[in-house]
């Protein structure tokens, strides 16, 4: 309809502006720009929007004019982007404003801006942390506006590479690889890291060399990964159950934003398949540098040959005289430099004419080879033996997709730089085990290796408490992976046993290196990693033996359980770490503690430990339970060495006596009746550990009527069998003399009246009443009750919980119970220790004991003679 608009163009770029307009605008920009720069952190929006939109025209008619007041044009930027007009939200002033920083990324040579904004990654930047997340999304901005020019050049030039990127990008890459902003990042913070990942990643990864590709993989790990969650101190404020109330999954990857890191990881892992081809490449600019470094050293050396026969020649000049003519040697010497010096030119022409051909078939036909080697080398050093089961693992399965592919060839050629950098950082360092295929963990597994060496270290006691409860779950999530590969090659993979065994050794030692100082010695710690055990040790796929019993050295997890249920000193090392927590927290020395506190500090260290060691005792019957229920022999250490059949019973045992205080104050409070019940029951299942699966014992479960219950023992079904190291009659006798003593400081009218009133057991809200010993709770509710699952996060287990909450008489008639069961196999096995420490009693006028233990060997012969008749 309108003539004067037919011939006018709309573009939806609109095109470069005309040659005299850019110099116009350029000459006059000088004259307003810095104005431009105090508005854009003006309060008004509207004067930061017009103040951004006069700023984007003046960059698309300046171009690279901008140059001259980049410097205040960045510090304008960083103060919008960390100031009020950026939190504001307004989109269109956030996008002006982006559009200015890609503006700012596609006219200056990339250089310029990076020298800007460099030291944002840095941790030694003045500037305080919302000043670095504003450069880094400059950063992000500006680098996204060169990769889009350099995209828009048609037609495609393939040669073109990362154009004048390529004096950035491997700064970049490496700067963002070691910044301290990936240790703990906000947020926010994170958020931009992602955007300045992505802005160059996906156009430039055929140009990334292999080093390069590692590192943006651990940004990426670091980028997803979560930060242990924070715990409460160890006070006494803090209750024993609030403490402790949870643990981690055994299934859950604790990850962050894994649709943007699964997205990253394909594009790491796009171009691994043309390998080969990139490897040409590689290789052919090694060529060039071994071409131009040889012929730099073969003119160096005939520069330096033709400068030494020089000399030599002046020298000899110097000192020749009429009278050495006479002299032959001389003359061999004149011959021997002339031949020195033949040699030299050869040599050197020699190393020419490599430098022309030879070095570069050299190079290229060793090359791949080399590399291949080194990876080799590098696995060959990370493989945990010589064995051959291993070698499988460098190439993915054959079944797996095309996704899983990619994945495992981007972790195999970048796993070792990940984990070797997760030093000081241990989210990055989850984050890799939850991603990286097993079999790929596994050529990291060594004892020396950098797997086995970050999983101690985060599980020391240097650690805080946050990240060794985080480290233990993660070990226990991988220890759970290794038993699942070990279940499905029915235990032939000597690689996945090796580390299962090795996870469990390294946490044993850490709790008891831990235990060695009140400082190091923590609640939380030490009873989420005895809940996260016993759900270990029940899970259907977990042979105990792979855990327990290592091949060629002492159990270290046998030995850490063993010592907790017999530590009668537990609760006063509880009560020095509450003293140290309480010292560290309020600044005040125990002496001037007020009564209350002191009164918490010593109920909470006595509850603590009860809790500790009664789920450790579980523990182990859990253990002996699954050991029991297959009918596979026990592969028992030799000796009384930790792991040994004699050293745990001898721990067991132990409670049956006062130990030696080796702390203050001086004396050892009794062993309590609950703790009397386990050692009864583990002794009695220990007994009864080699017997098949049909004729083992029941567990125990408590009873409301236990005095009764004591009228009614059933004989037991197998034959007992005592450690080797009860050979000798002086150990069979204090076995019985510490069984009667138990029995006697039960404070109970014993033997039992029939008819005695009984003590039922709380049911305390549960689904069932029966508490079982050694029994996970979830096998005794219904599948669909809503309490399994409520339970299964419990850091304590409804069987300890429980327990400790029974009446003093309950516990202590179960206990007696108990005693009386297990009093049916010493009868038989220690009759002769009965019989002298009854004699040695009735001449000391020890009436009770006598009487115990008369009624203990008549009623054991009753049973078992009705058993047999």
């Amino acid at each position: 309809a309108w003539r004067e608009l037919r011939t006018l163009g709309v573009y939806r770029k609109l095109p470069r502006p005309r040659l005299g307009s850019r110099c116009w605008v350029r000459t006059h920009t000088r004259r307003y720009i810095k104005a431009t720069f105090n508005d854009v952190v003006d309060f008004r929006e509207c004067t930061a929007l017009n103040a951004g939109r006069l700023l984007c025209m003046s960059l698309a008619y300046t171009e690279e004019g901008v140059t001259e007041w980049l410097q205040p044009m960045v510090q304008a930027l960083l103060k919008f982007y960390a100031g009020r007009a950026w939190a504001a939200g307004d989109a269109k002033v956030a996008a002006t404003y982006n559009c200015v920083c890609k503006l700012l990324g596609a006219f200056l040579d990339p250089i310029t801006y990076w020298q800007q904004l460099k030291d944002m990654l840095d941790g030694d930047a003045p500037v305080d942390l919302d000043q670095r997340i504003a450069g880094v999304r400059v950063l992000a901005l500006c680098v996204e506006g060169s990769v889009e020019v350099l995209q828009s050049i048609q037609p495609p030039d393939p040669n073109l590479g990362m154009g004048r990127l390529s004096s950035v990008v491997p700064e970049l890459i490496s700067t963002l690889y070691s910044s301290d902003l990936l240790l703990s990042p906000t947020e926010e913070l994170r958020a931009v890291l992602w955007k300045l990942l992505r802005s160059f990643l996906g156009p430039l990864r055929g140009d990334l060399t292999d080093v390069q590709v590692s590192q943006l993989l651990f940004v990426a790990v670091a980028l997803s990964a979560k930060a242990p969650e924070d715990v409460f101190g160890e006070t006494a404020a803090a209750s024993s159950q609030a403490a402790a109330t949870t643990t981690g999954s055994l299934e859950e990857e604790e990850l962050l934003d894994v649709e943007q890191l699964d997205e990253v990881l394909a594009i790491l892992g796009r171009d691994l398949e043309d390998g080969p081809k990139r490897q040409e490449l590689v290789d052919a600019k090694r060529n060039e540098e071994a071409k131009a470094k040889a012929s730099a050293a073969a003119a160096k050396a005939k520069a330096k040959a033709a400068k030494a026969k020089k000399a030599a020649k002046s020298k000899k000049m110097a000192a020749f005289s009429l009278d050495d003519l006479d002299d032959s040697d001389d003359e061999e010497e004149f011959e021997e430099s002339d031949e020195e010096e033949d040699e030299d030119e050869e040599e050197a022409e020699q190393q020419q004419q490599q430098a022309e051909g030879g070095v570069i078939v050299e190079v290229v036909t060793s090359a791949p080879a080399s590399s291949s080697n080194a990876r080799q080398q590098t696995n060959n050093t990370n493989i945990i033996d010589d064995d051959d089961d291993n070698e499988d693992a460098l190439d993915p399965p054959a079944s797996a997709d095309a996704a899983t592919v990619r994945r495992w060839k981007l972790f195999r050629r970048a796993l070792p730089d990940v984990l070797a950098q997760a030093e000081g950082s241990f989210q990055v360092f989850r984050s890799a085990i939850y991603l990286a295929p097993l079999e790929l963990l596994l050529q990291q597994a060594h004892s020396s290796g950098p797997l086995l060496e970050r999983l101690r270290a985060f599980t020391g006691r240097s650690a805080n408490v946050s990240t060794r409860l985080a480290a233990q779950t993660l070990a226990m999530h991988l220890a759970l992976r290794c038993a699942r590969l070990l279940q499905s090659t029915q235990g032939a993979h000597k690689g996945a046993a090796r580390l299962l065994a090795n996870i469990f050794q390294l946490l044993g030692a850490a709790q008891l290196e831990a235990s060695e100082s009140p400082k190091s010695l923590s609640y939380k710690v030490v009873v989420s990693g005895l809940s996260l055990w016993r759900r270990f040790l029940v899970q259907p796929e977990v042979d105990p033996r792979w855990v327990l019993f290592p091949a060629e050295e002492s159990s270290k997890s046998l030995e850490w359980l063993t010592s907790l249920v017999a530590d009668q000193e537990l609760y006063k090392r509880y009560h020095l770490a509450l003293e140290h927590a309480e010292t560290s927290v309020s600044g005040q020395e125990k002496e001037n503690f007020v009564i209350k506190k002191t009164r918490e500090i010593r109920e909470q260290s006595e509850q603590r430990a009860a809790i500790s060691r009664t789920l450790a005792a579980s523990v182990l019957l859990v253990g002996l339970h699954r050991l029991q229920a297959d009918g596979r022999p026990v592969p028992w250490r030799p000796d009384s060495e930790p792991g040994s059949f004699a050293a745990l019973f001898a721990g067991a045992q132990s409670l049956f006596r006062a130990a030696t205080p080796k702390l203050e104050p001086p004396f050892v409070k009794p062993t309590p009746a609950y703790l009397k019940l386990y050692a009864a029951e583990l002794l009695r299942v220990l007994l009864h550990i080699s017997a098949p699966p049909a004729s083992s014992e029941q567990p125990f479960a408590l009873q409301d009527d236990a005095a009764k219950a004591i009228h009614h023992m059933s004989a037991p079904r197998s034959q007992p069998k005592l450690p080797a190291t009860f050979e000798a009659a002086s150990q069979r006798e204090a076995l019985a003399t510490d069984f009667v003593v138990t029995l006697v400081d039960l404070n109970l009218t014993l033997p039992p009246d029939p008819n005695a009133k009984h003590a039922p057991a709380t049911l305390d809200g549960a689904a069932t009443g029966d508490i079982v010993l050694g029994v996970v709770e979830e096998d005794l509710l219904e599948p669909s009750s809503s309490q399994a699952s409520k339970r299964a996060s419990s850091a304590v287990p409804s069987e300890v919980s429980r327990l400790l909450q029974q009446g003093e008489e309950c516990l202590s008639w179960n206990a007696a119970l108990a005693l009386y069961m297990l009093a049916l196999d010493l009868a038989t096995l220690c009759e002769d220790g009965f019989q002298a420490a009854v004699a040695k009693w009735r001449r000391r006028k020890e009436q009770a004991k006598v009487l115990i233990a008369v009624d203990l060997l008549e009623r054991s012969k009753r049973v078992l003679a009705a058993a047999r008749g």
